[in-house]
């Protein structure tokens, strides 16, 4: 969700909640949206009108957690570790969208910005987790993974390097 979703998201959460009971706050409603920002606003709406149809007498409104998961949303802890399974997973994704830095002919860039995309769409795909050693290992993994450069291919690193500072400057 962006900024722009907060009033259709309080609006939802204010109805949804008043049916079962309960009337929120604005702060409560922002600490929902806050909680939830990373998901769809449309998965939300989904997961808040399925509730109203189907709620019982005595239904508690769900927390920001339990919400998520109605969204199709994950529970982990974003910082959590991925399991080895996971991080092998992870580890494929980012291996494959860094193969064009492997070429040292073309000029693509730092390869970070990709690294760090291609991190993220992973985790997001593995149900977040990940820690900040875990990606960094990996990065260090893919730095060190490469050929041994050749003096020729060295030669032509630091010409790139040289001519992009130029450009720059």
């Amino acid at each position: 969700m962006t900024a722009d979703d907060l009033p259709a998201f309080a609006t939802e959460l204010r109805a949804a909640s008043a049916v079962l009971g309960r009337r929120f706050a604005d702060d409560v409603i922002e600490a929902y949206f806050r909680a939830l920002h990373d998901l769809d606003l449309g998965a939300l709406l989904r997961a808040l009108h399925r509730l109203v149809k189907t709620a019982e007498a005595g239904t508690r409104f769900p927390t920001p957690a339990e919400l998520r998961q109605r969204a199709g949303g994950t529970v982990n802890a974003p910082d959590a570790p991925l399991s080895d399974v996971a991080l092998e997973r992870v580890r494929q994704a980012v291996v494959t969208a860094l193969g064009p830095w492997r070429d040292t002919e073309a000029d693509h860039g730092s390869a970070r910005p990709t690294f760090d995309a291609a991190w993220k769409a992973a985790r997001r795909r593995e149900g977040w987790g990940g820690t900040v050693t875990q990606r960094e290992a990996l990065w260090q993994e893919w730095l060190a993974g490469g050929e041994p450069l050749t003096h020729g291919a060295g030669a032509r690193l630091i010409g790139w390097a040289l001519a992009r500072r130029e450009r720059k400057a």
